[in-house]
């Protein structure tokens, strides 16, 4: 066992210019996001009839059609095992972006969109990232697995949730997963999205084996499995950035969806090893001759928790984005809040590429 626990990182590729992105970072941060507002939890209440109060609305990720936001929420109703489920509510683009978010004032009905309940999420539907392949809406979201109370390995699965048009019904189609020689070495994988560039479909996700590491990965699929909820085992496997020793382990958070540049901007999550502060990061990855390189990071960190929404709740001191979209030249950004309430934010394309130049890695 000791020899395989050695070996899990081995079986991954190193990202071209990981070890020089590693080098250019600092425990610092230069806060580059404007704050819009907040949706707390107790502007939020299930439909459908139900009776249960929401006690946290958070994590949330979104899609963007013309003026309209789709907003994708974990939520919380009751703490005796912290079980959640995704809902969704809608929000005006407009009144959200021009100057204080009144939206985020009112109060929303949310729709439950993908409750736990199969094998793979039993324990919860957490933290999901929205992205759009071959014209299908993705919900990639962590499921709590039957076994996440029972078992140290295989406790949560990044699942793949699709759905075919607006409004409709999502299908737990894949979960991500290692190939079967590699799986009984995982204690969780999660923090996962899946993008489709250059004609290749990549799965992003993290990784955290039986001897402590977390491992940033990347990998490629020929594409998604015919579900429901079958395995899906990248290929080409890379390691993209190992935390810093200031670090207790990183994080994918979202990619920028919208963007039409020729490489990927993807933001980040690194946790501080002394007060276990939730920080986001950025980097800028391309796939190019085969081979993943990184090309860029931020050096610094380019948000933290400022306010006392981002300070205080659920889980002080956590910035945890999970939706971002290039809207005007603006990276509009949803977080999750201290564990709590829902974040929302603008970040200046320009601003944020101008932070990637100050840590190239040169490749």
């Amino acid at each position: 066992m000791v020899n395989m626990r050695r070996s899990l990182a081995e079986r991954f590729k190193e990202a071209v210019g990981s070890a020089e992105a590693e080098r250019l970072r600092r425990r610092s941060t230069v806060d580059i996001a404007r704050r819009l507002g907040y949706i707390r939890p107790e502007n939020v209440e299930l439909e459908r009839g139900s009776t249960r109060r929401v006690v946290s609305f958070f994590n949330s990720t979104f899609r963007l059609s013309g003026d309209v936001i789709e907003l994708f929420g974990r939520v919380v109703v009751g703490y005796y095992k912290y079980v959640s489920l995704i809902a969704s509510l809608s929000l005006d683009l407009a009144s959200m972006v021009s100057g204080g978010c009144s939206v985020c004032e009112e109060r929303h009905t949310a729709r439950p969109e993908l409750l736990p309940g199969d094998w793979i999420d039993f324990w919860g539907a957490e933290d999901p990232r929205y992205t759009s392949v071959q014209k299908l809406d993705l919900l990639t979201y962590t499921g709590r697995t039957l076994a996440y109370y029972s078992s140290s390995v295989g406790q949560t699965f990044p699942v793949v949730a699709v759905r075919s048009k607006p409004g409709g019904e999502w299908v737990k189609e894949a979960y991500i997963t290692l190939e079967p020689e590699e799986a009984p070495l995982a204690i969780s994988i999660k923090n996962a999205f899946v993008v489709s560039y250059r004609g290749s479909l990549l799965v992003f996700y993290r990784v955290h084996d039986v001897s402590g590491r977390f491992h940033l990965l990347a990998g490629l699929s020929e594409g998604l499995p015919e579900g429901p909820i079958s395995p899906l085992a990248p290929r080409s496997v890379w390691r993209i950035m190992d935390p810093s020793p200031f670090e207790e382990k990183i994080g994918w958070a979202t990619p920028v969806n919208g963007y039409k540049g020729k490489s990927l901007i993807v933001l980040l999550h690194g946790v501080d090893t002394e007060q276990q502060v939730y920080r986001a990061l950025a980097m800028e990855l391309a796939l190019e001759g085969g081979e993943m390189v990184l090309k860029a990071v931020t050096p610094e960190y380019i948000m933290e928790p400022s306010t006392v929404e981002e300070r205080f709740g659920d889980r002080p001191y956590t910035i945890f984005p999970c939706g971002a979209w290039l809207v005007d030249g603006e990276v509009l950004v949803s977080y999750g809040a201290a564990d709590t309430a829902t974040g929302l934010a603008s970040i200046p394309l320009d601003v944020l590429e101008e932070r990637l130049d100050r840590g190239r890695t040169g490749y």
